[in-house]
């Protein structure tokens, strides 16, 4: 049963995603625990648990795989190393592919897999049934342990009896917040009110050692891009455990910097010295986890931040009694140059990857505009002096799993930012007959993932029942989320007040 053959003719009979879960859960009952992970990986076409192997349809199709007589039926395993290698760094991705699929049965599934092209409709959630059957468990535990670790080996590590417990070094999906600008009337007062921060979402670990490692809001090592940051946590004496915070810019004079300016050191990876000296940054932890050796994840709001304080962790916070209370709290914030401001219940749990799209313990609350972060699924080169870069960028938000299209973007960009794209998307698309005098469409390759935030006037809902956004204008770059973090049609529609 942990034959690739046997996987891809699984893959080939799955009917209706409900039908799936019992069909996937019966193979998977076959498998060891670490088979069961490669192959659930496998099923949803991320066989690097959410990482990339770096391959796009047009290096495939430069390759002329080399049939020979004899066609390896490998295992599960064997083809795991396969997509491992082929994601190690060094040239020649071609002929690095071409070995690969050398004495290979199924090229087909391997290379649907690699470029995450299965089209089963089977996602996370089939796979968080499939897997709650096999252990006897609810769908619900699942799915909560995978919103935790955001790995599927993790998940069934902890399914067959490893200790749920979190380390440093491992880094865990951080809780999120839901808009409530328009649902004031959910507030149950009195709330914990702090500041939200204009950057990016960071979680610091720092080992027992004095290591310290940051990793992004997916859950990605970026600790080589923040030796600043590293130097002041290293001097700082912060005690061993992990934090959950804020990475922002700040200017020469002590002041916020606006995100539109420091975001170019996030868009950037090379010349660091020169991005460290002209955006120089500030981590600002809001939140603990576990401080050496306690584990505090499973304690309120409240008790978190005052056993920080203990450990002179003081966060900016204040209590508001009522929306008067907060209102001031808020427009004080807004003075002072934050972005807005976070309010939290102080009996509310840490609850990972939770927050977002469904109403949780911490909720935001910015200035009177809608915003929404989405995807660019195409691009288009501009006229006049902008006629050599792609200018206009057609955006979507998700519609359960699939992307719903919600207008397209052409303002807002500076010279810069459009030569960022123009780079990053020609290198990395499907291009559908475009030219660079022409005004073609130039399709960019969704597992290239570009996410922006736009805003727009308001929610346009036309006669035939579709949604779209009026004058969406961008804001910033969002290189901390993936595709999975965008908004989605359900959040775009609460604006909508036709």
């Amino acid at each position: 049963m942990n034959k690739f053959s046997t996987l891809c003719e699984l893959l080939s009979n799955l009917t209706s995603p409900t039908e799936a879960r019992g069909q996937i859960a019966e193979y998977l009952t076959h498998l060891s625990p670490d088979d069961q992970a490669i192959a659930c990986k496998f099923i949803i076409g991320q066989p690097l648990d959410g990482n990339k192997t770096g391959y796009s349809k047009k290096t495939v199709d430069k390759v002329n795989f080399v049939l020979t007589n004899h066609e390896y039926d490998y295992t599960l395993g064997e083809i795991y190393a396969k997509y491992s290698a082929l994601a190690a760094s060094g040239s020649n991705k071609e002929l690095r592919l071409q070995q690969a699929c050398i004495n290979m049965a199924n090229r087909e599934y391997f290379i649907k897999i690699l470029l995450g092209n299965l089209r089963n409709g089977i996602g996370k959630n089939v796979i968080t049934h499939s897997l709650a059957r096999i252990y006897n468990t609810t769908s619900n535990n699942v799915a909560d342990l995978y919103k935790k670790v955001e790995s599927i080996d993790k998940v069934i590590a902890i399914l067959n009896g490893e200790e749920d417990k979190i380390q440093i070094g491992i880094p865990i999906k951080p809780q999120l917040a839901k808009d409530i600008s328009k649902h004031m009337n959910r507030i149950q007062y009195p709330v914990i009110i702090e500041p939200k921060y204009d950057g990016i979402r960071a979680q610091v670990h720092i080992h027992l050692d004095g290591r310290v490692e940051i990793f992004s809001r997916s859950l990605k090592n970026k600790t080589a891009m923040y030796p600043d940051i590293v130097l002041n946590l290293s001097e700082s004496n912060l005690e061993s455990g992990i934090y959950d915070g804020e990475i922002y810019g700040i200017n020469p004079n002590g002041s916020l910097m606006p995100f539109e300016k420091f975001q170019h050191r996030i868009n950037s990876e090379s010349d660091l010295d020169r991005l460290v000296k002209e955006y120089p940054c500030m981590f600002r932890a809001f939140d603990a986890l576990y401080i050496n050796p306690h584990s505090i994840i499973t304690w309120s709001q409240e008790d978190r931040q005052d056993f920080m304080h203990t450990y002179n962790l003081t966060c900016v916070r204040e209590t508001a009694n009522n929306e008067r209370e907060l209102l001031e709290i808020y427009n004080k914030c807004i003075y002072l140059g934050y972005e807005g401001i976070m309010i939290k219940n102080p009996q509310g749990l840490y609850e990972p990857g939770k927050g977002k799209s469904e109403w949780g313990n911490w909720f935001k609350y910015k200035p009177a505009r809608i915003t929404f972060d989405v995807v660019i699924t195409s691009a288009r080169f501009g006229d006049g002096k902008n006629s050599d870069v792609l200018a206009s960028f057609d955006i979507a938000v998700l519609d359960k799993g699939s992307l719903y299209p919600v207008g397209a973007c052409g303002l807002g960009f500076d010279r810069k930012d459009m030569e960022y794209l123009t780079d990053r998307i020609t290198s990395n698309m499907i291009a559908i007959g475009w030219t660079k005098e022409g005004n073609d469409c130039c399709k960019v390759d969704i597992s290239n993932s570009i996410i922006i935030e736009v805003m727009a006037d308001k929610v346009m809902h036309n006669d035939s029942g579709g949604y779209g956004l009026r004058f969406p204008r961008f804001v910033r770059f969002r290189p901390d989320k993936e595709l999975g973090d965008i908004d989605t049609i359900e959040m775009v529609k609460e604006y909508d007040i036709s």
